[in-house]
């Protein structure tokens, strides 16, 4: 019976594991997410020489039980779906004039816009990394020697949803893309190139929500032994991240000995603490990777310290922060 059971089991995880394994025939068929679930694929990593050589994307898409089925995936696939991540295929990307060659490259869907990561091609892209003086050779020529100049160098593209073309995301598109972000454009006017490490950041953060800033104020008195502190705490974050950064200020009482104390570090968003396994709470560690509090996340205007092993306080009296703004 045991075994019956192990062998069921193997055939259910199997069953899960092709089911994340979609491949897409068309740019519709990817945002309308109605591909064709196949067997086992495998996506393998190309070195700089076989990039170099042959040109395409990073990963070489593979069928493992049914090599005849690499073909269509070479030729025809439009995209590939592997558990959680997404490749495109290049034969099927255009910009501009150019090709990006075989094999694929990494991509994501935000809503309905599509991005993927690959070398620059023409002046649009690969100008944003070569040096002003650098003397530059026209035709085909040139753009070989641009190519193999920028090797390890990748940005960022976006896939037109109505004519499949593609579009290089530099500091003009992406500052269209994060408008009603003024604290994303602000920040990102200060970049000096286009990346794609940084232009995937900016999309990161704006698939994220708006920045929001809250600040909390309150008396808070730890322990018994320890003098009351007015406190201030000023959280930053993005509003669908669950982490933030904070500056926790401590002004003593007056007629106290203490000194004025602030921190400033990272926020945590932690599940559960001593009394409730699903309850939400804010851990706060200094810029020095230490743990600072824990506050219970009562409600929106509500926070409560915690002591030390998580637990609640019998009083809440010198242990709660309210919202101000």
């Amino acid at each position: 019976m045991n075994r019956w059971w192990a062998t069921a089991l193997i055939l259910l995880m199997v069953c899960t594991c092709n089911a994340q394994q979609i491949v897409y025939s068309n740019l519709r068929e990817l945002l309308d997410g109605t591909g064709d679930t196949l067997t086992t694929l495998q996506a393998v990593k190309r070195n700089k020489s076989q990039i170099l050589l042959m040109n395409g994307g990073d990963y070489r898409i593979e069928c493992l039980d049914n090599p005849g089925l690499n073909r269509f995936l070479r030729m025809r696939c439009y995209a590939v779906r592997i558990d959680s991540a997404l490749y495109v295929n290049c034969r099927k990307m255009r910009y501009k004039r150019y090709r990006f060659g075989g094999c694929f490259a990494p991509a994501w869907q935000q809503g309905n816009r599509i991005y993927f990561t690959a070398q620059p091609l023409g002046q649009a892209a690969g100008s944003q990394f070569a040096p002003l003086d650098e003397p530059r050779l026209g035709g085909q020529v040139g753009d070989a020697l641009a190519a193999s100049a920028l090797i390890d160098v990748r940005v960022c593209y976006e896939i037109d949803p109505r004519t499949g073309r593609s579009h290089f995301v530099g500091k003009e598109r992406l500052t269209e893309l994060l408008d009603g972000y003024p604290a994303l454009q602000d920040s990102l006017n200060k970049e000096t190139n286009e990346s794609a490490e940084v232009v995937c950041r900016y999309l990161h953060a704006m698939s994220l929500g708006a920045m929001q800033h809250f600040v909390y104020e309150g008396i808070l008195r730890p322990t018994k032994q320890e003098a009351s502190m007015r406190c201030r705490l000023e959280i930053s974050g993005f509003e669908f991240s669950g982490d933030g950064t904070f500056v926790l200020t401590a002004l003593p009482e007056t007629g106290s000995n203490r000194k004025a104390q602030m921190w400033a570090g990272r926020l945590y968003t932690e599940r559960g603490d001593a009394h409730d396994t699903d309850a939400t709470v804010w851990c706060l560690v200094t810029s020095d990777e230490k743990v600072l509090c824990r506050f219970l996340y009562v409600d929106t205007h509500t926070l409560l310290l915690l002591d030390e092993h998580s637990r609640r306080p019998a009083s809440k009296e010198g242990r709660t922060l309210h919202l101000e703004y």
